[in-house]
């Protein structure tokens, strides 16, 4: 899903063109567990991924965005389904609709993770002028980059080698 699948028609909330570019797929990470949408302050869904076509979004969006306003994490059950929010930043939130019988701490994981990203993207570039929240550099921050640092093979197998001596 691009830039079509904006749905409050107006401008994306993303600053930079590599922030927009990388939003569908952090929404479609946080939806595994079945779907997922972000939810302008307004409490609107700006972006969908996923599949929960018999749920009332907008209904959704307005409860998470009003659970989103008051805490950092809150969950609430929607007809068969459970929804998570993570709160983002500036008024936004992240909600994921858990479908398909999936552990909740697992969701919620998810959830964490995704809000993180969704906030440097929302930010990502913000600083021009304004010096409000601090020069990222030219190109603004790596948001996946710092949110999903790689795991390096030798340090894994260097723990492993660790593990096994001190047994």
């Amino acid at each position: 899903m691009g830039l079509a699948g904006w749905k409050t028609g107006g401008p994306s909330p993303f600053l930079t063109e590599r922030a927009r570019a990388r939003a569908p797929r952090i929404l479609s990470y946080a939806a595994a567990p079945g779907a997922a949408m972000l939810v302008s302050p307004a409490g609107d869904v700006a972006l969908f991924s996923g599949a929960a076509l018999e749920l009332d979004l907008a209904r959704v969006a307005r409860a998470a965005s009003a659970l989103g306003a008051t805490r950092e994490l809150a969950s609430f059950h929607v007809g068969d389904a459970c929804a998570h929010v993570a709160t983002v930043c500036h008024g936004w939130t992240l909600c994921v609709v858990s479908t398909a019988g999936v552990h909740p701490s697992f969701v919620i994981e998810r959830l964490r993770r995704a809000s993180a990203v969704f906030a440097m993207a929302l930010l990502d570039g913000s600083a021009g002028g304004s010096g409000s929240h601090g020069d990222t550099g030219g190109g603004g921050a790596p948001a996946e980059a710092l949110a999903f640092p790689p795991r390096s093979p030798s340090r894994a197998r260097s723990r492993s080698i660790a593990r096994r001596e001190h047994s």
